[in-house]
C-alpha cells in the first residue's frame, strides 16, 4: 500500500464565523458542475478542481468547521488510518460514521474491498490549523474496519512524516496514512476535504 500526500499550493479558507461553524457532509457535485456548492466555497472548489485531471461521476465536499476548547481534544479522527474510497453508505451516514472513535457500520467484504483496498484517486485536503500527521512510503500491511491502520504502527519507523502545513491544499492517496492530532490550545478550525471518485 502506498501512502503518500503531495502538496498543490496555497489557499485561503473561508473565515470560520459566530459560535457555530459549517458542517457539509460529502455533498455530491460534478467536475464541470458545481451549482450545488454553497457560494462561499465555490471559489476554492473551482481551484481545487484545477489540480484535477478528467474523472468519471461524482466528487463529494466535505466542510468541517469547530471550536475546539478543551486541550487535547482531537478535531477529527484519531487512531491511524486511511480514508479509502468512498462508497455510497460504506461510510456510516451523516455522523461521518469514523471520527474521534466513534464506531462505523460494518460494511460487507466487497464493500471493504471497494473502500480500502482497491486504488482510487484519494482526497484534496487543506485545514487553516496544523493537527493532520502523514506518512510516506510503502506499507506492506493493509487497512483493517474502517480503514484502520493502528496495527501497521511497527512499519512507522522507516518512513517520512509530517504535518500539513496550514493554508495548503494536500492531495492524499486513497491510502495516505494518516492520524489527526491532539490540539493543546483554544482554536477554530477549518478542515476542507474534497473526495474524489475511484477513477
Amino acid at each position: 500500500m502506498k501512502s503518500n500526500a503531495i502538496e498543490l499550493g496555497d489557499t485561503l479558507l473561508p473565515t470560520f464565523e459566530g459560535k457555530v461553524g459549517d458542517s457539509i457532509y460529502m455533498l455530491p457535485f460534478l467536475r464541470d458542475d458545481i451549482s450545488n456548492i454553497p457560494d462561499k466555497y465555490k471559489d476554492l472548489v473551482q481551484k481545487i478542481m484545477g489540480f484535477i485531471p478528467y474523472f468519471i461521476g461524482k466528487a463529494y465536499l466535505t466542510v468541517d468547521q469547530k471550536l475546539i476548547n478543551k486541550p487535547g481534544k482531537r478535531h477529527r479522527r484519531g487512531g491511524l488510518h486511511v480514508d479509502g474510497n468512498y462508497v455510497q453508505g460504506g461510510w456510516g451516514g451523516d455522523s461521518g460514521g469514523w471520527l474521534n472513535g466513534i464506531s462505523g457500520i460494518m460494511n460487507t467484504p466487497q464493500e471493504h474491498q471497494e473502500m480500502y483496498l482497491t486504488e482510487g484517486m484519494g482526497t484534496i485536503l487543506a485545514s487553516d490549523y496544523p493537527a493532520c500527521q502523514v506518512w510516506s512510503g510503502e506499507f506492506n500491511g493493509e487497512p483493517s474496519h474502517g480503514g484502520n491502520c493502528d496495527h501497521l504502527r511497527d512499519e512507522l519507523a522507516d518512513k517520512e512524516t509530517y504535518i500539513l502545513t496550514p493554508n495548503k491544499l494536500y492531495w492524499l492517496t486513497h491510502g495516505c496514512v494518516h492520524e489527526s492530532m491532539p490540539i493543546e490550545e483554544v482554536v477554530k478550525r477549518t478542515l476542507i476535504r474534497v473526495t474524489l471518485p475511484i477513477k
